[in-house]
């Protein structure tokens, strides 16, 4: 528990810093490490397969895609004049982003325990269908 406790603060931690970051070079590096502490927390929730998918797109290839943009980037002249949002749109984007932060929490709240499913309905008709999940295959 404390493990799980600690992984979500530094992942929290890891995004904000990657987001607070005004180096083009060290924002990637963040987004690096972001992917690869998420997918350590999608092995601690035993969904190894979308662990390895985001380890290997989420930080290898988006995180080396990224860096070959970051390097190309700053061999521009650097001449683009970037336009700050306003203080305005800057409260409302983050006042948007926790409305629907807590929106999301409020509905994982509220699903109900256990989770409906259809698994038995299924499992009590597989054998109408013809199909099965023996692990082998009479028709070759």
């Amino acid at each position: 528990m404390a493990f799980d406790i600690g992984l979500a603060t530094l992942v929290l931690g890891v995004a904000a810093w990657t987001i607070a970051s005004r180096d083009t070079f060290a924002a990637v590096i963040g987004f690096v490490a972001f992917g690869l502490l998420l997918a350590l927390v999608w092995v601690r929730v035993a969904a190894p397969d979308v662990a390895l998918a985001e380890a290997a797109l989420g930080s290898g290839l988006t995180g080396g895609l990224l860096l070959s943009a970051s390097s190309r980037l700053a061999h521009t002249n650097g001449s683009a004049v970037i336009e700050k949002p306003s203080a305005i749109m800057r409260l409302a984007a983050a006042l948007f982003c926790t409305l629907m932060s807590a929106a999301l929490a409020a509905i994982v709240l509220l699903l109900p325990e256990p989770a409906p499913t259809l698994a038995p309905q299924a499992a009590a008709n597989l054998a109408a269908t013809g199909l099965g999940n023996t692990g082998r295959s009479t028709h070759y």
